[in-house]
């Protein structure tokens, strides 16, 4: 993640070449395959699937992965077949700006989820709220604002779209070599990592204290052995199961990244073009598991996709007869 030079036909490892070309390869099929599904089964049934703030937060996360996997991982691919970048300068930009763009909006639509949780746990009130989908609606759309601002700043000079670790792949020039390339790669590090990251934890811990807090008022009310008592217990654990998975899998996206791309900055040490691909590769496999992730974690998500595959297996049967 140092910084690059900008030449775009140097011939790079074969072995990583063919790593990255199977990642790339992955994430365009299965990245595309299984945000597609989440989004098609809100279309599906959009007038009960909507309900919520947190139904238009997913719906929007998995369009923003669905972009990436579809329009910037088949570009990717093909340099890592090539065994060099086979995209000019355009190609790159064009990589370089969109995945930066999908993925800083990802990184705010999970923060929004974990708002959502904290908020409409902690305010039953404002869950069905037309006033709470109306912000839902508005921070979405400054997510997407905020995000792409952000990422057209190095098409106007604030640092620059180049190539990144073995030259299969762009990002923003991860260095500290001048004011201009510092200054905007800690400007990320801290409003899209540090930030969400700190809000991420606080409002998860908040929504594991609200649910022990009525657990207890439960088991207060009712009796340790009463079936509403179990219930609430059985939320809580579902809870905390949820918190660990969502928080784990932002960790796991993100955070190898970020080390990266801040001992690069801070020129603590030089990493290595080749251990550098790691990093990038863990981040962009969050568009496959994002949807895998959510699809295991909410029920209602979950049985409506099943039944949208159940239908479709039908129909393909019936038009196959």
């Amino acid at each position: 993640m140092s910084e690059n030079s900008t030449n775009l036909t140097g011939i790079t490892d074969s072995r990583y070449a063919l790593m990255a070309a199977f990642v790339h390869g992955f994430i365009a099929i299965f990245g595309t395959l299984t945000n597609a599904v989440v989004m098609l089964t809100y279309l599906k049934w959009r007038r009960t699937m909507f309900e919520t703030p947190r139904d238009l937060l997913i719906f929007t996360l998995a369009l923003a992965d669905c972009i990436t996997s579809l329009f910037v991982a088949p570009i990717g691919m093909a340099a890592s077949i090539a065994g060099r970048w086979s995209s000019g300068r355009a190609g790159c930009v064009w990589y370089g700006f969109v995945s930066t763009w999908m993925g800083l909006a990802s990184i705010l639509q999970l923060t929004g989820i974990a708002a959502e949780r904290y908020f409409t746990l902690a305010h039953p009130d404002l869950r069905w709220s037309g006033i709470c989908k109306k912000y839902a609606r508005l921070f979405i759309a400054l997510a997407w604002l905020v995000s792409g601002l952000t990422s057209t700043c190095p098409l106007f000079g604030w640092s620059k779209y180049d190539l990144e670790g073995i030259g299969l792949h762009c990002s923003i020039v991860w260095s500290a070599s001048t004011l201009n390339y510092g200054s905007y790669s800690l400007f990320l590090l801290v409003f899209f990592f540090v930030i969400p990251l700190g809000l991420i934890m606080y409002f998860y811990t908040n929504v594991y204290f609200v649910v022990r807090r009525l657990s207890s008022e439960a088991e207060s009310l009712w009796g340790a052995d009463d079936m509403a008592t179990r219930q609430t217990y059985i939320a809580q654990v579902k809870v905390a199961r949820q918190l660990v998975l969502l928080t784990g899998m932002f960790l796991f996206a993100w955070t190898p990244y970020a080390v990266m791309s801040f001992i690069s900055v801070a020129n603590i040490i030089k990493p290595d073009k080749k251990t550098s691909v790691l990093p990038a590769v863990f981040a962009k496999m969050s568009y496959v598991y994002n949807p895998l992730v959510y699809f295991f974690t909410f029920k209602r998500l979950r049985r409506r996709s099943i039944q949208l595959f159940k239908r479709s297996t039908v129909q393909w049967r019936t038009n196959d007869m």
